[in-house]
């Protein structure tokens, strides 16, 4: 059990699980949010922790870091300006977990410096708030160097999970934590797009998205999970795979996939999205990537090749 008093700001969802894991690893703990009365508030007091509702008085009463988890940048902006800028932060180091781009944890980094920060390290939580403290979660963090991540903020933030340093760059974390909400994204949108086509398969040509037609809608459930979900685990290992063949640019061995056939597929897809009055835009814009790199040449090479084509 650690007597280490740590300061967390911003008690949502996934402040109260970062939270609540720090209680459980007995950490004292000082929490401030801008509403009290909120039910995950009460329920950390109610655990042990000490509600503040000073903001100056909150950060005084860590004993080195403080930890923000707030809505956004701007929100913890508006946070700290609230209080005079007069070295609010002396000495502390300051770790960031609210979700933002490289380009804000750069701009960040240098503004919590300015108010006195001894260390800032930006991070993001890769899990959701019921995942926090489980075997399964992932936190990666990044700036300063290791030295100081090891010794200031290691000891603290291994409770809440899996800590990744990701080096002395600070938007590091943030780009990475883009990077896989990228992934995540594409493969909702791409997986709402064959839902679609699945649920209006089968109909004739006249029928299209009219109100007999929707009551005609088939069960998805059932494909997907003895199909796409199978195959989508089964593909998982396909990324690390890419991001190497992306690292290396060396486009030649297709893997038995060549760009060419790709570019058909996605064709199919788009065409029997539209067959059923489902769009797919979002798809054909990246269909037109991988049709411009097949112009150029890349027909046989590796698919990996159209992440060129999406740099602006």
């Amino acid at each position: 059990m650690s007597s280490q008093n740590v300061s967390v700001f911003g008690i949502g969802n996934m402040g109260a699980a970062l939270a609540k894991a720090l209680l459980n690893a007995g950490f004292k703990l000082t929490i401030w949010n801008r509403t009290a009365d909120r039910p995950q508030v009460k329920s950390l007091v109610e655990a042990g922790a000490t509600y503040e509702g000073d903001l100056r008085a909150a950060i005084r009463q860590s004993d080195g870091l403080v930890l923000f988890c707030v809505v956004d940048y701007n929100a913890m902006y508006k946070l700290l300006e609230s209080a005079p800028a007069d070295a609010i932060l002396a000495g502390k180091t300051v770790v960031n977990v609210t979700n933002g781009t490289p380009k804000q944890a750069v701009a960040m980094q240098s503004w919590i410096k300015a108010r006195g920060a001894a260390h800032y390290l930006d991070g993001s939580v890769l899990v959701t708030p019921e995942m926090v403290a489980t075997p399964h979660a992932l936190l990666v963090y990044s700036g300063e160097d290791r030295a100081v991540f090891d010794a200031r903020a290691r000891p603290v933030v291994e409770a809440l999970g899996a800590p990744l340093y990701l080096g002395g760059e600070v938007d590091a974390a943030a780009a990475q934590d883009i990077a896989m909400l990228a992934a995540m994204y594409g493969l909702l949108h791409g997986a709402f797009i064959g839902f679609g086509i699945l649920q209006r398969s089968g109909r004739s040509e006249n029928q299209g998205a009219d109100a007999e037609g929707e009551k005609k809608k088939k069960k998805i459930a059932p494909g997907t999970e003895q199909v796409t979900t199978p195959i989508m685990a089964a593909l998982a290992s396909l990324l690390t795979r890419m991001a190497k063949t992306i690292d290396a640019q060396n486009w030649s061995d297709n893997g038995g996939n060549p760009l060419g056939m790709m570019l058909a597929g996605l064709d199919n897809i788009t065409e029997a999205a539209r067959d059923v009055s489902v769009n797919a835009d979002g798809l054909a814009v990246f269909a037109d990537a991988v049709r411009k790199a097949a112009a150029d040449g890349h027909a046989d090479s590796d698919f990996s090749v159209t992440s060129q084509y999406l740099l602006q």
